[in-house]
């Protein structure tokens, strides 16, 4: 059973060493992860979380996944989202980004939005299982190796 929650300051580590496992997610450093660890503020009338906010994923009490996503006025912008290998394709990713999209349309949000390494074929096919549409391309967007984004939307 998948138990999600949010991502605590106590969470690094375990975020750190998925990070590791999972080449294809975003490489942030210890000190990006700081502004996750303060809690979003909600907006106004629209009660969208402003700010960054970001889950974990835990089974039998391991931390084995996380999403982080960012939100602007009426969209929602999933930034890393990484399981790590011994865990995956058992429903942990779909968990986490089905609770970050409802949190976004509970909140009045209206599109949410991600880039994905051109050739991740797999990440891309998970995006479009859950309803996402291509929504352009940022050239040279990654580094290392250098390699196109595909922007992808999601109208929520």
């Amino acid at each position: 059973m998948v138990t999600l929650r949010r991502l605590a300051a106590a969470d690094l580590h375990a975020i750190l060493t998925i990070q590791q496992a999972s080449p294809e997610a975003a490489p942030w450093p210890d000190a990006e992860w700081q502004v996750f660890f303060v809690p979003g503020e909600v907006s106004g009338s629209a009660r969208l979380p402003v700010g960054h906010c970001a889950w974990v994923a835990e089974t039998d009490g391991a931390t084995v996944g996380f999403l982080a996503a960012l939100f602007s006025g009426e969209e929602m912008e999933i930034l890393n989202l990484a399981v790590l290998p011994a865990a995956r394709r058992a429903g942990v990713a779909s968990s986490l980004l089905e609770a970050a999209l409802a949190v976004a349309r509970s909140s009045g949000g209206k599109r949410a939005f991600l880039e994905v390494r051109a050739s991740n074929a797999g990440a891309i096919a998970f995006y479009e299982r859950h309803g996402f549409l291509p929504a352009g391309r940022r050239t040279a967007y990654y580094a290392a190796p250098v390699e196109d984004a595909l922007v992808l939307s999601l109208a929520l």
